[in-house]
């Protein structure tokens, strides 16, 4: 009849509580815990029923642990946790406090750089203009120096504040649509003219043309990247080359991962200096006595773009050997496909010879004309091109010259093609560093075209085709190969063309040969100039704003509809596609010269199509009379003025003209396109041949409508061939003039 409780002592009565609940818990048939202190110690009891064979309970099991080390340990857990809130709020506040101060400080220099910026460009805008007034050589050296020291200072600026937006967070990506292979060969294009001048060769290596190269992203940021990467190549590079790198990494139907490397021969850079190179303000020589300027700031900044695009960026270097930084970037493809592949049916199966002394340039061109169904041929310097052109040299269809070579250069070199291998008619395309002297090379008359290095894989393209389809022409009509003479053409020419420099070289070609003409910036102006005056040609810049070149020659010829005029129009294009020509020709332009613009080539445009020569009226009017019907000075230039060659042509034009004239005019009457399209062009040749002009021109604008497809304007113009025709016949009828000759 005792409790269980009466031999304990020495318990304290919460204990004792806890123990009298948890027993009477457990005769009641219920389990319980409970815990407390005991004396020193900490225990955890755990009470349970006890129960006979029959389930009834009748006694309790109570089992004591001693947890006195894990209370302590819970108790010391509890204390540190406190600790580390309190530091994590300490810490939160001293983040905050040096983030806004962070903020304060980059908004200033943010700030400050837009200061600095303004009066800066003052200056430089004021010194370009100064260097475009007469100054004494001493005054453009001191002019010059302000200038270059301004844009250097203005470049650290630009770079102070690229840096601060970072810091800040202020610097956003502009998402849109970019072609990446333009991209480099801009860079490339951009900082060319630094590596020139430190006798550095800038290539940027093969690029295929299937390569993904149409992409969205930021090329802006992309291409400030690029530069500060081969900027430092150059920088840091006093002999060699530097040489830009695209490759693909993975490639999915959304998305293009590509990997963009610049290698350059520079000094390198030690192992242990390799990453700190993109930390802020840090240069791998950091003493005060270092060869080599700048903030520290490019690659630091390079370094955040990339990685504000989800790239990354890194160097593999050698000192002493050079330096590789890449760019690894995932891009977006664009929604549109691919660009059309490139028309390379001229090129296939053409031999080439690649004449340069440094071996990746040669590396680069062989890849590339490979690429186009080319069969490249190499040689590593002048004498080496002469043997094997004095060996095959009929085989080639073209050579690519390096000027700047060691011990014979490539004006010697072609030179001595010319004299004493005899092959002057190869052409002959000058690969230069030296824009100006290229420019006077190509301009005497020595190369076929000049290109700056390093090539633009679009300009190479453009030019080969360019030049070889010149070739191939000259090939099929060596009759009319001669150039026609440039004399005065005293033609009123409308000059349609919006940019600046453009329009100077256009106006300097046309007032050379004594013509009146009229400038105007736009197509509007353009409709409005032919609305307003009568002119002889109108020489109309396919891309202008606003109404460009071809909605204008739309224009134009809908309101000729009302009045019966016909003002020949002449494209001037920069591109060289195969279906630009018919492109114009389908919009009712004439014809088209392909931009940079030769003289020869406009002069021989403006002479064929002016209303003074190829449109006279067919009434036998004044202004007829006036037209050439017969250029015996032509004839004599592609005859070498020998008598017994001018009659035989004569002879032979007589003999033949009356069935090509029935070919022509049958052609017209059965509405035979293809038909008349050949015809028209080999009576049209002959003619040119001959030197009638007049004839010739008209044959000409009927070979360009009835390439446009719309055979309607041809029943006149064939009215107007005939009547140049027989005028012609009378003309040779005579020949008394001729058989003089």
């Amino acid at each position: 009849g005792r409790s269980v409780l009466e031999p304990v002592s020495g318990l304290s009565p919460a204990v004792i509580g806890d123990a009298r609940e948890g027993i009477e818990q457990a005769l009641a048939g219920a389990s319980h815990a409970s815990g407390g202190l005991m004396g020193s110690r900490y225990y955890e009891t755990r009470y349970a029923p006890l129960r006979d064979e029959a389930g009834a309970t009748t006694g309790v099991i109570a089992v004591s642990v001693d947890i006195t080390e894990r209370k302590e340990a819970e108790q010391e857990l509890r204390a540190l946790n406190a600790q580390l809130a309190e530091a994590h709020a300490a810490a939160l506040e001293l983040a905050e406090k040096a983030e806004a101060s962070a903020r304060v400080k980059s908004e200033f220099i943010a700030n400050t750089s837009h200061e600095i910026r303004t009066p800066m460009n003052g200056v430089i805008g004021m010194t370009s203009l100064l260097l475009e007034t007469r100054l004494s050589p001493e005054q453009r050296e001191y002019v010059e120096t302000v200038q270059a020291s301004a844009d250097a200072l203005l470049g650290v600026i630009d770079g102070i504040l690229d840096f601060s937006k970072l810091e800040v967070g202020k610097m956003r990506l502009e998402i849109d649509d970019f072609d990446l292979r333009i991209t480099i060969e801009e860079v490339a294009d951009l900082l060319a003219p630094i590596a020139q001048r430190k006798g550095l060769e800038l290539t940027v290596a093969m690029i295929p043309p299937d390569f993904p190269s149409r992409l969205r992203g930021d090329a802006g940021r992309l291409r400030q990247v690029l530069v500060n990467l081969v900027g430092n190549a150059i920088k840091f590079t006093d002999q060699g080359e530097i040489d830009i790198k695209a490759a693909v990494l993975i490639e999915t139907p959304t998305h293009v991962g590509v990997r963009l490397g610049v290698r350059d021969t520079g000094i390198g850079i030690p192992e242990d200096r390799q990453g700190a190179v993109f930390d802020s303000f840090t240069q791998v020589d950091g003493t005060s006595t270092r060869r080599f300027g700048g903030t520290g700031l490019g690659l630091t900044i390079s370094k955040q773009i990339v990685e504000l695009m989800g790239g990354t960026i890194g160097v593999e270097s050698r000192p002493g050997e050079g330096s590789t930084f890449w760019v690894e970037i995932v891009f977006e493809r664009q929604e549109a496909s691919e660009a059309a592949p490139a028309e390379l049916t001229p090129l296939i199966g053409r031999r080439v010879l690649i004449v340069d002394d440094n071996a990746t340039n040669r590396l680069i061109l062989r890849e590339q004309l490979s690429a186009w169904g080319c069969r490249p041929v190499e040689a590593r310097s002048g004498a080496e091109a002469l043997t094997i052109l004095g060996t095959i040299g009929s085989e080639f269809a073209l050579v690519l010259m390096d000027l700047q070579m060691p011990e014979m250069d490539g004006q010697s070199t072609t030179a001595r093609i010319r004299a004493d291998l005899g092959l002057t008619s190869l052409p002959v395309v000058l690969l230069s560093s030296a824009g100006v002297q290229a420019t006077r090379d190509v301009a005497s008359g020595q190369f076929a075209a000049a290109l700056a290095k390093p090539v633009r894989q679009s300009s190479l393209y453009n030019t080969l085709l360019e030049v070889l389809r010149a070739g191939d022409a000259r090939a099929e009509t060596p009759q009319a190969a001669g150039a026609m003479p440039i004399r005065p053409l005293k033609l009123r020419v409308l000059l349609a063309e919006d940019n600046a420099i453009n329009q100077k070289v256009a106006l300097r070609m046309l007032q050379r040969w004594e013509c009146e003409v009229d400038v105007v910036g736009d197509g509007k102006a353009a409709v409005d100039a032919v609305e307003a005056k009568t002119y002889d040609a109108v020489m109309m810049d396919c891309h202008m704003p606003g109404l460009d070149g071809y909605e204008a020659t739309l224009e134009i010829r809908r309101r000729e509809k009302t009045t019966g005029n016909h003002v020949p129009i002449l494209a001037m294009t920069a591109n060289s596609l195969e279906g630009d020509r018919d492109r114009c020709l389908s919009v009712g332009m004439d014809d088209y010269v392909r931009k940079p613009v030769k003289p020869e080539d406009l002069w021989k445009a403006l002479y064929t199509w002016s209303s003074r020569v190829a449109h006279a009226p067919v009434d036998g009017s004044a202004e007829l009379q006036t037209s050439i019907v017969l250029d015996l000075e032509q004839l004599r230039e592609s005859c070498g003025d020998e008598a017994e060659l001018m009659r035989e042509i004569r002879a032979e034009f007589r003999r033949t003209a009356p069935e090509a004239f029935a070919r022509v005019a049958g052609a017209a009457r059965a509405g035979d396109i293809s038909g008349l399209v050949l015809e028209a062009h080999t009576f049209k040749g002959a003619c040119w041949a001959l030197g009638a002009v007049a004839l010739g021109g008209v044959l000409a604008r009927i070979e360009a409508v009835a390439k446009s497809g719309e055979l309607g304007p041809v029943p006149d113009l064939m009215s107007r061939a005939e009547f140049e025709y027989n005028r012609l016949l009378a003309e040779l009828g005579g020949g008394t003039e001729l058989e003089a000759a």
